[in-house]
């Protein structure tokens, strides 16, 4: 199976320090971000990673462009699994975004809060279709993923309530083997 190929890397208690350097030193094609989201007042979507402190500490859409941006490589896909990473009030102002803006071809948000249960089915779902070929192909495997929830769960909550979104700057699909991928559990 494709996914045996891949070797994972977690990254617990991810700072944003801890997470520049990982991305820094070693190339990945997946970022799996599992975490919390929000957006400020001011319409700025964040990712609530740890402090140094073990508190709270937001990484702000910009500054999460900038990180990814200056990675060793650039991953192909970054997936974020929390609430609001794609929902800003003002266009680059969301961390999904923001990160194809700043040049990730392939990010997998969401506007709405995240569930657990459907998250995980999601994801499975995801990445079964994601590490099964050989060609990129993140349409199918977000079609797979909406699938895998909606087999468990037909409620019309779990479908309205509940919707990753793709965003992306890639104009083609391009051949890709997944050989890393970093995750923040």
């Amino acid at each position: 199976m494709a996914s045996q190929r891949v070797k994972v890397v977690e990254l617990p208690h991810a700072t944003p320090e801890k997470l520049r350097r990982a991305l820094a030193h070693a190339p990945y094609d997946l970022v799996y971000f599992t975490g919390h989201g929000t957006v400020s007042e001011d319409g700025v979507g964040a990712l609530v990673l740890e402090g140094d402190d073990g508190k709270h500490k937001l990484l702000p859409a910009a500054k999460a462009g900038q990180l990814f941006a200056n990675c060793a490589k650039t991953p192909a896909v970054v997936f974020l699994n929390c609430c609001l990473s794609g929902a800003a009030t003002v266009e680059f102002r969301d961390v999904g975004r923001r990160l194809v803006r700043d040049g990730v071809p392939f990010v997998v948000a969401t506007s709405t809060p995240v569930f657990v249960g459907s998250s995980q089915r999601f994801i499975t779902g995801f990445l079964e279709v994601l590490l099964a070929k050989d060609a990129l192909d993140v349409a199918g495997a977000l079609a797979a993923g909406r699938s895998a929830v909606n087999e468990a769960d037909s409620s019309a909550l779990s479908r309205s309530f509940f919707q990753y979104l793709l965003f992306s700057g890639a104009r083609a699909t391009e051949p890709v083997r997944f050989e890393s991928a970093i995750v923040e559990p």
